[in-house]
């Protein structure tokens, strides 16, 4: 942990704003109104430059390289040329590139800072409707077509998802239902890793990742984007969309956007629960390495919350986010 893990949050928030000014300043870029969006997994800003509505990204939990960022921004301007215009575009203002280097003070590493397009439209929260559902899914079925073929450029890079876990070193209790559904979900991954081709996927479409304007949906955050297997992405997006009310009908429109089912995506219904499953698991287990400080407050309460529910699908061999909330802890 860093010591900007030990600040409050109004002082992340403080410091962070503090090092992206620096950043601004020596780049001699002019940011307008610039004010607070988001401090969550990462910290996004929104100003204006150069008469455009922004949004700067500052990666403060994200483990990425600067060559995995480079890969993300390449991914999403081809998606823009690809003529699929439902993402931000990539603003090249620091030095004629989106991607600048903020000193935070407390993290010892620079934290890469990532512009882009300002959405328009409004933000959807969890609980949304049928409709949204069905927008997510058919989102993740035109970004699975266009990745299909897409290869990065070099000096950008995206990893191929390696266990449930993403690359992030064990932190869970080594007790039997976190072990469990970490060999379930790997074995799952291990079948798709030998049978299909890695594509570039989003891996973390829900909710709070889609924008509505005008009957449009627009995605935005490809920070998770990882080389990885439909099934294995869906699954990441179901984990979210159970927990919401009406979930059989939330979950079928889903399907109904994606066009497709787990089987039609190679893996059987367990396999595809155990990837679901695994989905929590990875949750879990980044709350408790998290620098953000109301995300590390909810840590011992959410550890328990999951394995109730990752107890609940061993015995039933269904996912359901429903027989534990961070209400009941």
């Amino acid at each position: 942990m860093s010591d900007y893990a030990d600040l409050s949050q109004r002082r992340q928030i403080a410091v962070m704003r503090r090092g992206l000014e620096d950043l601004l300043e020596k780049q001699n870029v002019q940011a307008d109104g610039l004010r607070l969006a988001a401090h969550a997994y990462n910290t996004t800003f929104r100003a204006v430059i150069n008469g455009q509505d922004t949004a700067l990204r500052v990666n403060t939990n994200s483990n990425r390289s600067l060559s995995e960022v480079r890969g993300e921004v390449a991914w999403v301007q081809s998606i823009l040329e690809s003529g699929l215009d439902i993402v931000p575009h990539p603003l090249p203002i620091f030095s004629g590139s989106p991607i600048g280097l903020a000193h935070i003070a407390g993290i010892e590493q620079e934290c890469p800072v990532v512009a882009y397009s300002w959405l328009p439209g409004r933000h959807v929260r969890e609980g949304g409707s049928i409709n949204l559902a069905r927008h997510i899914g058919a989102i993740m079925n035109s970004l699975h077509k266009q990745a299909d073929g897409v290869v990065l450029p070099p000096g950008a890079e995206r990893r191929e998802v390696d266990t449930v876990l993403i690359h992030l070193e064990w932190r869970l209790p080594d007790r039997a239902p976190f072990q469990e559904v970490f060999k379930a979900g790997n074995k799952a991954l291990d079948r798709l890793r030998k049978e299909q081709k890695a594509i570039l996927t989003h891996f973390d479409l829900h909710a709070w990742n889609v924008k509505m304007h005008q009957g449009k949906a627009y995605v935005f955050d490809f920070d998770d984007a990882e080389y990885a297997w439909p099934a294995a992405d869906a699954a990441q997006s179901i984990g979210y969309l159970r927990a919401w009310k009406q979930h059989e009908e939330v979950e079928s429109a889903f399907w109904k956007g994606l066009k497709a089912t787990p089987e039609t995506l190679g893996v059987s219904q367990f396999e595809f629960e155990a990837m679901v499953a695994g989905r929590s698991l990875l949750l879990a287990n980044d709350i408790l390495g998290n620098n953000t400080a109301e995300i590390r407050e909810i840590g011992p309460k959410y550890l328990t919350v999951v394995e109730k529910r990752l107890s609940h699908f061993l015995q039933t061999g269904r996912f359901d986010p429903k027989v534990a909330t961070m209400k009941d802890a």
